[in-house]
């Protein structure tokens, strides 16, 4: 991979098999240990703030800001199928993405000039770093894509499963706890899209809901090709639209798996569904959700109108 003597992580899984047996099992018999030691490494301040050190964004950088589990890897493909105008091609999307607080390596590294391989010389810079981590300039534009925090909790049960083997032993009750109480790998919910929603007043702010990506991708994608100042006519516009799409992402699935050692079988691109929460948590816990999700988010100082965008019917 570009800018790294290491294999790419999504290569891992099968080096794992020469590890010993016990490795997992006492893996699997500290669930909660390994979960907490996750969280430590990848919610901490001090690899937050060294993966962005001394970088200043540039008109090159669309920086796609998500909280974990919330459509990062779609957005990434739709800038990139932009900045491409439809015709972007690589063998693992982080081989022209960064993810600079990522604390191992794999994808390329912040400073590697992979703008340069895009016909529009625009590239995108993943991060699920809160926005007082993520570095501001007026050159750069930045897309904050925000999910259902229900759908959120499913979604990650699932991909939790996948890298941390042992969650569905927790039950849903206890994953939602879990999730409340910000004692999963990924955050808080609330902490992130507290700090990115005052950014929507700057001119170079793009949010967007996965919902909104649901519903009508290609109106999406033009508005956002239009954010990023691209001109795309009907054919490429087309082309943007296809290779974002569910099945064609579904079918490319190696190219976008996430740099972290999966099961073997695991489909990490599962469904592409909204409001699935309903098929997965009870009516009470989805209330439960809701009410946790407003009570943090005024902790946190926020005026975002959660009701307006996720509140259960």
């Amino acid at each position: 991979m570009s800018g790294s003597k290491f294999p790419p992580l999504w290569a891992i899984p099968k080096l794992l098999t020469t590890l010993p047996r016990m490795t997992w099992y006492r893996w699997r018999k500290n669930y909660i240990a390994s979960m907490a030691a996750a969280r430590e490494i990848f919610g901490s301040a001090k690899i937050k703030t060294r993966g962005f050190r001394g970088y200043t964004p540039s008109k090159h950088d669309a920086f796609v800001c998500t909280y974990s589990k919330s459509g990062t890897y779609w957005m990434m493909q739709i800038v990139t199928q932009i900045a491409g105008k439809g015709s972007a091609e690589f063998e693992h999307i982080h081989d022209i993405v960064p993810w600079p607080e990522m604390p191992v390596p794999g994808p390329v590294r912040l400073p590697a000039p992979t703008w340069q391989t895009a016909v529009t010389q625009i590239r995108a810079i993943k991060t699920h770093a809160e926005a007082e981590f993520v570095p501001y300039n007026k050159a750069a534009k930045y897309i904050v894509v925000m999910r259902d925090p229900k759908d959120v909790v499913v979604s990650s049960f699932y991909f939790s499963e996948a890298i941390l083997p042992g969650t569905a032993s927790l039950g849903r009750e206890k994953w939602v706890a879990l999730f409340l109480s910000n004692q999963t790998p990924y955050g808080s919910w609330p902490e992130h899209t507290a700090g990115f929603w005052p950014w929507r007043e700057r001119d170079n702010v793009h949010i967007v809901t996965f919902a909104a990506l649901k519903q009508d991708l290609a109106k999406e994608v033009a508005t956002i090709a239009a954010f990023l100042e691209v001109d795309l006519d009907q054919q490429e516009l087309a082309q943007v639209v296809e290779r974002s799409s569910f099945a064609y992402m579904k079918k490319h699935e190696a190219k976008f798996e996430p740099p972290a050692p999966t099961k073997n079988g695991t489909n990490l691109i599962r469904k592409g569904k909204k409001g699935e929460s309903a098929e997965f948590l009870t009516a009470a816990q989805r209330q439960q959700i809701d009410e946790a999700m407003r009570t943090q988010l005024q902790t946190f100082g926020s005026d975002f109108p959660y009701d307006d965008y996720f509140a259960s019917d």
